[in-house]
């Protein structure tokens, strides 16, 4: 489990744009140092920091929508449908906790995905195993070579 540092990001909260972005670049680092054999994400942001640190060490992203997606929650600040586009799409695996979720999962994404509860540890364990086992050899970034982030077309 990796937990970055917290920078405020109330400048961009007042300005709209979906929270927290400012994590991002902390979380991308913790990644960079650490042997991870997977990303298992729970948030669009923490997916494009897990997405940006895959493309680098050629590892899987696995991205877990929590909550039960709605038009107000999609539509209600900046970059939220984009950040949870790119997660959807760029995820090797996209599960969900609740039958409530897969539905609106369903609805807004038109992405169909799993439910796994989120104490059910045998699950878990056979998805990663599935997705290592489907990948090669995990590649490392050339040492002293940052792992950038990708951009963030709008």
């Amino acid at each position: 489990m990796v937990r970055s540092r917290r920078v405020p990001d109330a400048p961009l909260r007042r300005r709209g744009f979906a929270g927290p972005l400012t994590h991002i670049p902390p979380t991308l680092a913790e990644l960079a140092r650490g042997d991870y054999d997977l990303a298992h994400s729970f948030s669009p942001t923490d997916a494009f920091a897990a997405r940006a640190w895959a493309s680098a060490v050629d590892r899987p992203v696995v991205f877990t929508c929590v909550e039960t997606l709605t038009r107000a929650c999609l539509a209600d600040v900046r970059l939220r449908r984009l950040l949870l586009s790119r997660a959807v799409e760029g995820s090797d695996a996209v599960t969900v906790t609740t039958d409530s979720s897969c539905a609106a999962l369903w609805r807004w994404m038109a992405v169909e995905a799993p439910t796994i509860e989120a104490r059910d540890a045998a699950a878990h364990v056979g998805l990663y195993r599935k997705l290592l086992a489907r990948r090669p050899a995990a590649r490392r970034p050339a040492r002293g070579r940052p792992v950038g982030l990708p951009p963030l077309a709008l």
